[in-house]
Parts: structure tokens; C-alpha cells; sequence
């Protein structure tokens, strides 16, 4: 039984076959069996319903000389993507003295059916009806794929208004933290470290909080980023900066090292600096004391790259291809703190992608470090002037 075409299941039989009534007799013995033919004209009557939603294509060799049969490929190509719709041609293999003739190649169709003439009425039906079969299957894919949609677009939502909602009550948490800090530490007060322990932990909410603001930003295509030339070396340097009292807290060694040739990189200096200053966090979250972080920024032929090295907890063999996905963690317990959500890596690399870049992990295991490679296009203006060319590399150590 054909669905109706209200509910977006159009089971339609386009039939093209300009040739005396090979179209009427194909429609007749489609009706009889229960199927709903639709008798197209032209060629060009096709790709109008096509637009309009169709379940199957019926159409005879002669309707399809090879530029007609360009037209109907590139229609069907423009189909959406969850689309193939079944065609069936109808042909003559052979002449009557049994030798085969030269068939066009049919292949740009990609989903299509050949049936020789004369064809059996019973063997079109039957074809036909497998057509449509194929087709309600894809139907049934691209419901699922309009729910998943929906799915993802809720979540989205929720997302950013829980996160938005949080903000507020997490900016008072954070403001009074602050001042009963500064007030235990001049009284030498006894709850000055329940005071920091209670900022500490606010200010990783707050991260956790951003961090799925920029997700649900970048998932509905709202983030927004200010396209200019950056001084991406210069950039590199304040993101470390803002990271220094970690790691000296950490006993954690960096050491920054920045080629005089760098080009200014195309892109939102904010954006970058987060980059940076995510790929570093995570390099000293997960390098245990004693360690040691490596920042090295060089010019590349297409622009500029950064390379961050650790001498950290390393990465699985097994997990490396996953870890810029979102929600993914690679650490062994649940119940380190210092998991979060899994969400800086997939943001960077967001963020990266959006840059017009590129980001790669490497690892060679577990306890044996990693490293991510960053890698971003020049600007169209290089800041770098011959002065510059002749300065020492700039290094700094942490």
C-alpha cells in the first residue's frame, strides 16, 4: 500500500517513455497492480518532480540519448544526500539475430536497474515493487536523520540555556570567593584555605561552564570569531603567561621556544589564545611533577605552526584517534578530578578547523607523553620585516 505523499513517503512511479503507448501500458499495468505511476512528458517534466518527491523512475532507452542522460545524472546527484533513487530502464540487449548490441553505459545513475525488452508484465511489476521497497528504506533513514536533528538541536538548546543560567549565580560565587580570600589571607584566618579550595573548584565550574557554551556554539554555527592578522607568536606568549603560577605550583618545567620568521596567521586573536591555552593546560594537567612541557612556534610554507610536547601520561594507542571528540576521556579512573568533560580537545580542534587549520596528536603510549601539532594559515599581509629577520630566536623558560 503506498504511502501518501502528505507524510513526505512520495511512492510516485515516474515514467518516461516517449515511444507510441509504452508509457500508457506501463502506467496500466502499474495500476493494476496496486502502484501509482506518474507519466512524464519529457525529460524535463521529470527533474521538475523529482523536485517534488518521487519514489521510483521508469523510462526507456530512447528518453536518455547521452545529453539527456547528463541531465538526469546531475538531477539525481543534486538529490539530498540520504537520496538514490531507484531507476529502472527499459532497453533492448539483444537484436533479433541474437547478437548483442552496444548498450550505453548507464553508470552515472548509480541506482539503476536494466530490464530487456520485451519485459514481462509480471517481471515489471515485481521490479518496480522492489524499487520501492529500496526507497521506503531510505525514507526511513531520513526520518531518522530529521529526529536525530531534532535531537541534536534540543540538546544544543538545553545546553546553552543551562549554561547561560549558570553563569550568574557562578559570577556572585566567584566575586565573594575572591573578597573572603583576600579578607582570611590579611587576618591569617584559619578558613583562608577553605576560601581558595572554594575558588579553585568555582573557577573549574566556570571553565566547565564555557566550555559548554563554546560547544553549543560551534555546534549551531554561532560562534562568531573577529578575522584579522595576529601576531601569533605574540599570542602564544600571553596564553603561557596566564599559565605560569600553574606550573610553577606544579613543579612542572616549560620551556617556550619562538623562530623570529613566524608570520601574522589570519584569525581571532581571543580564539587563538584559547587554543593555546587549552593545549597547555592540558599538557600540565596531565604531567605529573618533575615534568616537562615544550612550546615550540616556527614559519611553515603555508604560515605558521605550534608543536606542544609533554613528558606527561602519554596517550593509549587505542583511544588516539578519539581524542578530539567530545565528551571522551582518555584518563584510566573516573574518579580523577581532573577529568572535566572531555570538551577542551574538540573545542581546539573546532576552533582550529574554523581558523582554516589543521591539529594532529601524537603519542607513542601510555608514560610516554604526547604531543599536538597546530598548524594555521598566513595572513595575506606578513608582518615579518627585515629587521626582524635578523633577531635571535626568542626562548623562555618557566
Amino acid at each position: 500500500m503506498a504511502l501518501r505523499r502528505d507524510e513526505g513517503h512520495d511512492e510516485r512511479i515516474l515514467v518516461l517513455a516517449p515511444r507510441g503507448r509504452d508509457a500508457a501500458l506501463a502506467a496500466e499495468a502499474l495500476i493494476a497492480a496496486g502502484l501509482t505511476p506518474h507519466i512524464c512528458p519529457d525529460l524535463t517534466t521529470v527533474t521538475a518532480e523529482l523536485g517534488r518527491g518521487a519514489g521510483a523512475l521508469l523510462v526507456a532507452e530512447e528518453a536518455l540519448p547521452p545529453k539527456q542522460l547528463r541531465v538526469l545524472a546531475s538531477a539525481l546527484d543534486d538529490q539530498p544526500g540520504w537520496s538514490d533513487l531507484p531507476v529502472v530502464v527499459l532497453l533492448t540487449l539483444a537484436s533479433r539475430d541474437g547478437r548483442p548490441q552496444v548498450i550505453r553505459p548507464f553508470e552515472p545513475l548509480r541506482n539503476v536497474t536494466l530490464l530487456d525488452r520485451p519485459v514481462r508484465i509480471a517481471e515489471l511489476v515485481s521490479t518496480m515493487q522492489a524499487a520501492l521497497r529500496a526507497r521506503r528504506r531510505q525514507y526511513e533513514i531520513r526520518d531518522l536523520m530529521t529526529e536525530l536533528q531534532r535531537a541534536l538541536q534540543t540538546r544544543d538548546e538545553l545546553i546553552a540555556s543551562v549554561s547561560h543560567e549558570l553563569r550568574t549565580p557562578l559570577n556572585v560565587i566567584l566575586g565573594w570567593a575572591a573578597t573572603l580570600q583576600r579578607r582570611a589571607a590579611a587576618e591569617s584566618s584559619p578558613t583562608h584555605e577553605a576560601v581558595t579550595i572554594l575558588e579553585r573548584n568555582a573557577r573549574v565550574l566556570w571553565q566547565l561552564v564555557e566550555d559548554l557554551i563554546d560547544v553549543s556554539r560551534i555546534a549551531s554555527g554561532r560562534m562568531q570569531l573577529r578575522m584579522e592578522p595576529v601576531d601569533f607568536g605574540a599570542a602564544v606568549k600571553s596564553s603561557i603567561e596566564t599559565l605560569r603560577p600553574s606550573a610553577q605550583a606544579k613543579r612542572v618545567a616549560v620551556h617556550c621556544s619562538i623562530a623570529p620568521d613566524v608570520p601574522d596567521v589570519q584569525g581571532d586573536e581571543v580564539r587563538l589564545q584559547q587554543v593555546v591555552w587549552n593545549l597547555m593546560w592540558n599538557a600540565l594537567k596531565f604531567t605529573p611533577a618533575g615534568g616537562r612541557v615544550d612550546i615550540v612556534v616556527r614559519a611553515t610554507d603555508e604560515g605558521a605552526e605550534l608543536v606542544i610536547s609533554d613528558t606527561g601520561i602519554g596517550i593509549a594507542p587505542d583511544f588516539l584517534p578519539h581524542v578530539f571528540e567530545p565528551f571522551r576521556q582518555g584518563t584510566p579512573a573516573a574518579s580523577d578530578p581532573t577529568r572535566g568533560l572531555g570538551l577542551g580537545l574538540a573545542i581546539v580542534r573546532q576552533l582550529v578547523e574554523l581558523h582554516g587549520g589543521q591539529i594532529d596528536a601524537f603519542s607513542d603510549g601510555v608514560g610516554l607523553g604526547a604531543r599536538f601539532r597546530v598548524s594555521l594559515p598566513a595572513a595575506e599581509l606578513d608582518r615579518t620585516t627585515n629587521a626582524s629577520l635578523n633577531e635571535p630566536e626568542t626562548t623562555a623558560s618557566l
